[in-house]
């Protein structure tokens, strides 16, 4: 009856818009929110306001904009979880170094990805990738959605075998 939508980074925009604005609040039961720039990856008024990555612009005023009388940032019956690092993201720092801004304030702090009203999770020493796709952030995710935690862990394979064509992007499988 409902499913459970878990983005990363640019992707967790794409899953607050549907469930927030476009009626998903009814088929989506958990939301998980890896690395999002849920308040933009800069939020300096003027600097690029019409991009979907400013946290001063209108896409994200409005995603962000209180959607109770508790000033929650999501919506719905829908229950949400953001995955953040620490301090390790390149996209939730407050200096500007990683966007072409070194030494300029970007408006946005570590806590950048969280939101107000959901399951707010830091883990240490992860990357903007890891958020969604690191061991840890299965693990949290496999106990948002069930309340316990998952019975076995993720390992590392020693050796990975690739059986498959590769294609795309250019790359040529005959002369690869």
């Amino acid at each position: 009856k409902q499913v459970v939508l878990i983005g990363n980074s640019r992707g967790t925009f794409a899953i607050r818009n549907y469930i927030c604005n476009g009626g998903g609040a009814q088929w989506v039961s958990h939301a998980i929110l890896g690395g999002g720039p849920n308040h933009g990856v800069q939020a300096v008024p003027g600097l690029n306001d019409a991009n979907e990555f400013s946290g001063a612009g209108p896409f994200l005023k409005q995603l962000n904009a209180p959607k109770n009388d508790k000033g929650d940032e999501v919506c719905g019956p829908t229950r949400w979880m953001t995955i953040r690092s620490d301090n390790n993201d390149k996209f939730a720092q407050p200096d500007g170094l990683w966007l072409g801004m070194k030494g300029r304030a970007t408006l946005v702090n570590f806590d950048g990805p969280e939101l107000k009203g959901a399951t707010n999770v830091v883990i240490p020493k992860i990357d903007h990738r890891e958020t969604s796709f690191s061991p840890a952030a299965f693990e949290a995710s496999f106990k948002f959605i069930t309340g316990v935690a998952p019975s076995n862990k993720i390992t590392a394979q020693d050796q990975v075998d690739l059986n498959g064509k590769v294609f795309g992007l250019g790359v040529d499988p005959l002369n690869a």
